[in-house]
């Protein structure tokens, strides 16, 4: 627990007061490109122990040295062992990270299974944000070989708490090694204006009576939606989407809805659903927000259906304060492969709260308090 303080803060003032002030006027264009770095503000290596590691489960935490894999030179390693679910893991409280709510960071860590372990199909490393269990990324385990988990995410300590070393429910039983975990900040200038958007068209529910997809897609480009008369939940109407051949659990239709959007404003979403097999199961609705590495997937509801329950409601509210590049999704998904479904009746309803606006124009706390830091020392 000795390496709860960092260095980042300290850092940074030593560079503002070491740069003689008419740098800036000099080399305004460097200093925009220095500004655009990203700065570490945590860096753990677990040499002096697990630090501020914490347990998440039953998973029993041992500081370890001698096991060097890639991205992991020294050897120092945290193990991550006694697993029974996929929550048996390592949480990193955003109290001890030193974030602070509503800023953007990366955080990227190295994760290593030993060569003799035995490790599941579709086994995964993954990493998350608690208790939203958003900003997902995930890399397949491979015995012996290093992967690199690695997300952006913005704090919102209304939501999570702390960031999570764990895997995916494949991958539950795996113990696993962590070897490095580094959090960066992209420090940007804040000189610049969004461009503006256009204001979002309005949403007119999709319930398949003019017998098309109505903009749904399958996510995994593999699916089968066909629109079909089997099953109808609009009143008066005759149609309902069916979704069936998926192949994987995040397998399922989509649908792009980034031009019905107003940035910072909040969205009810509904889809009637009815379960075609097997006969019970559970489904989930969800958004996604951007594409890569940086994308996020709020889950907006979910609920165990089964066949004799006949039409579902499935109903969740979000509030875009991203629009992830403008590409912004609705999805259904099932975490059963095999779940086949209609939907029908899909809407997205902008809500009357106000959007929230974020303040660019702050002082950076660096430079309010500049006078009031004492000279940093290391605890011993």
């Amino acid at each position: 627990m000795r390496k709860m303080i960092k260095q980042a803060i300290s850092v940074s003032i030593a560079v503002a007061l070491l740069i003689p002030s008419g740098w800036f006027a000099q080399n305004a264009g460097a200093a925009v490109a220095a500004a655009d770095e990203a700065v570490t503000v945590f860096h753990e290596t677990f040499a002096n122990g697990a630090g501020v590691a914490g347990q998440s489960g039953g998973a029993k935490l041992t500081p370890v040295t001698g096991k060097a894999f890639d991205g992991n030179d020294d050897g120092a390693a945290l193990y991550v062992s006694n697993r029974v679910n996929n929550w048996d893991a390592a949480d990193f409280k955003f109290s001890g990270l030193g974030l602070e709510n509503g800023k953007t960071y990366t955080v990227t860590a190295a994760v290593y299974v030993d060569v003799d372990e035995t490790v599941p199909d579709g086994a995964k490393a993954a990493l998350q944000t608690v208790e939203s269990y958003e900003n997902y990324a995930e890399a397949s385990y491979e015995a012996g070989k290093a992967v690199i988990l690695t997300k952006e995410f913005t704090v919102d300590t209304s939501k999570d708490k702390a960031l999570r070393i764990n895997s995916n429910a494949d991958g539950k039983v795996v113990p696993y090694y962590i070897g490095d975990v580094r959090i960066t900040e992209k420090v940007t200038s804040g000189g610049g204006e969004e461009p503006p958007r256009d204001p979002a068209l309005d949403f007119a529910t999709i319930a398949f009576e003019d017998q098309t997809a109505g903009g749904f897609e399958g996510r995994g480009g593999v699916e089968t939606l066909t629109v079909t008369d089997e099953a109808n939940h609009t009143e008066g109407g005759s149609y309902a989407l069916k979704v069936e051949g998926r192949a994987k659990d995040w397998h399922g239709p989509s649908l792009r809805v980034e031009k019905y959007v107003d940035k910072g404003s909040e969205y009810k979403v509904t889809a009637w659903v009815k379960l075609i097999g097997p006969s019970s199961s559970q489904i989930q609705l969800a958004s996604q927000i951007g594409e890569g590495s940086s994308a996020n997937y709020p889950e907006l509801a979910k609920k165990a259906v089964s066949i004799s329950d006949g039409w579902v409601m499935l109903e969740g509210t979000y509030r875009y304060s991203s629009v992830g590049n403008e590409y912004l999704t609705i999805y259904l998904q099932s975490p059963s492969a095999d779940t086949a479904f209609y939907i029908d009746d899909i809407s997205f309803e902008k809500l009357e709260s106000e959007p929230i606006e974020i303040q660019k124009d702050l002082t950076p706390i660096k430079n309010a308090y500049q006078n009031d830091f004492l000279p940093t020392r290391h605890l011993p």
